[in-house]
């Protein structure tokens, strides 16, 4: 992650404003918080998936959720 000090962040904020771009400093801050709060909760989500890849009894669950899934496909198709 690149840092920009405050002295180049607050005359790049202002200028989105007088653009028009951005209603006022105080929507671009909440809107810069809400994305930072999304992004490290969908690394959260991410990381819960990839545990999922390694851990043997999720993987057994899903195998037999899956096996009974093509057992009531099976029998639908007879039906």
């Amino acid at each position: 992650m690149v840092l920009i000090g405050c002295e180049i962040i607050f005359p790049l904020v202002e200028l989105l404003v007088k653009q028009g771009k951005i209603k006022s400093r105080n929507q671009f801050i909440a809107e810069a918080i809400s994305n930072e709060l999304t992004a490290r909760e969908k690394t959260d989500i991410d990381a819960a998936f990839s545990e999922m890849a390694t851990d043997r009894e999720y993987q057994a669950e899903a195998l037999q959720i899956e096996a009974e899934f093509a057992t009531a496909r099976a029998s639908i198709q007879y039906l």
